[in-house]
């Protein structure tokens, strides 16, 4: 029954990352085909030939350059949510370089890249968006404590997919993470043992203690 719940998990990890280029919100802009191939596909070389063309950057209202790097998906995921949910961290690296601002950036759901990471159980990748954030001009508590449509943060990722390890690492950045309540109620310990996850939850006692 576990093995069929993290399957089912799993499963809509990848489905999330399935969404066909096509119409986005209003005032948002449509990811370059090749740099949605890229975050896909983590093939450095096509984002690098990317970022090498004038026309990967393109003047926007009041004559100010807009980079491509800000387009998204039609659920509104940047190129960081894909590469943050895939293990991409070559791309992910060279992203942040650029674009500082996309740790920040939510979905339709709200999700940010960290909620991507968390939810893919990557902590390579979820250490390299807090030290982006941390070395960036962006609020690190902020990136850490971001809730999306649910109200979960990170850790309420880590505690719903059973990821142990990285529950370790986002309470070693930010205790508090583990008192901040979803929209159902439910702190990332009372998620972790509603959901069967054990490894998630003595790792929460462990860590708080």
């Amino acid at each position: 029954m576990v093995e069929e719940s993290m399957t089912s998990k799993t499963a809509q990890i990848e489905s999330d990352l399935e969404v066909p280029l096509g119409k986005v919100q209003p005032f948002r802009i449509a990811m370059n085909p090749k740099l949605f191939e890229a975050a896909r596909s983590g093939n450095k070389r096509i984002l690098d030939e990317l970022l090498q063309q004038k026309d990967f950057f393109f003047g926007a209202s009041a004559g100010e350059i807009t980079s491509c790097l800000l387009g998204v998906i039609v659920e509104g995921n940047t190129a960081l949510h894909i590469v943050a949910s895939r293990g991409h961290l070559e791309i992910a690296k060279e992203i942040c370089c650029r674009e500082i601002s996309l740790l920040a950036a939510q979905n339709t759901r709200l999700d940010t890249p960290l909620h991507c990471a968390a939810r893919a159980g990557d902590e390579k990748m979820v250490s390299l968006i807090i030290q982006f954030a941390r070395e960036g001009e962006i609020k690190e508590r902020g990136v850490l404590r971001a809730k999306n449509r649910d109200e979960a943060n990170a850790l309420h990722e880590a505690a719903q997919y059973n990821h142990a390890n990285m529950a370790k690492v986002l309470m070693e950045e930010d205790v508090g993470l583990a008192s901040m309540p979803n929209s159902a109620g439910m702190s990332p310990l009372y998620l972790a043992i509603v959901t069967g996850s054990i490894d998630v939850a003595k790792a929460l006692l462990q860590s708080s203690s």
